[in-house]
């Protein structure tokens, strides 16, 4: 493995350390916050939103300077997918009707009640279709099977905040309102998680066009 594969691999595992120690010192003032701040278009939902649309931006920006690259596409693919994901953090805009209070928070119209709901399955429909189109066309699935290490502690710290998130909105948890928090927490981990995974394959695939261009 040459000095550039060693680089990508150090700078990965600083970056997991970092956000680990990031993780742990953010969550300690989440102890004392109130049950809004998991609401509905509050901080923490407020901050997936964030980070998805950077992540989006990200890959954008990327797609934008491989011209001439055979994987353009895919990145345009990733790109593609943290868009899903930000539009579905969003209700696929449901979120800027709002509706009245209730006593779990900001209580939203329907897709059928606002005004284009209607469109909203077959645009999101058409999306996705799209996405699973460039993925099965552009990621370089022998490479990734066979050149690219695997980020296996990534792997398992995306599974694990999915559980936490899943069963903190079911309050399986800790059983009471915090619950809510951790699954947003959680969520939002989830979410920088998937950016750096995509952003390690961003890397190698980078690598494997310098190697095979020498």
């Amino acid at each position: 493995m040459d000095v550039e594969a060693q680089e990508i691999k150090r700078q990965f595992h600083k970056g997991l350390v970092i956000l680990a120690v990031c993780a742990v010192l953010c969550f300690i003032p989440l102890l004392f916050t109130d049950p809004s701040f998991a609401w509905e278009n509050g901080p923490l939902e407020m901050a997936q939103n964030v980070v998805l649309f950077f992540e989006t931006c990200l890959f954008l920006y990327f797609y934008r300077g491989a011209k001439g690259s055979r994987y353009q596409g895919l990145w345009l693919t990733t790109a593609g997918l943290f868009l899903i994901l930000f539009g579905r953090e969003l209700s696929w805009g449901r979120v800027f009707f709002f509706k009245e209070m209730a006593s779990y928070g900001p209580a939203f119209y329907s897709l059928r009640e606002i005004p284009y709901g209607f469109l909203v399955n077959w645009v999101v429909g058409a999306l996705m279709l799209l996405t699973l189109f460039g993925l099965f066309r552009y990621v370089p699935w022998r490479a990734i099977g066979k050149e690219i290490p695997k980020p296996w502690i990534l792997m398992i710290l995306v599974i694990f905040m999915a559980v936490l998130s899943s069963l903190g909105d079911k309050e399986k948890i800790l059983h009471t309102v915090f619950d809510q928090t951790i699954e947003e927490y959680a969520e939002l981990l989830m979410y920088i998680l998937l950016g750096i995974g995509a952003y390690w394959y961003y890397c190698w695939i980078r690598w494997l066009e310098g190697k095979s261009g020498q």
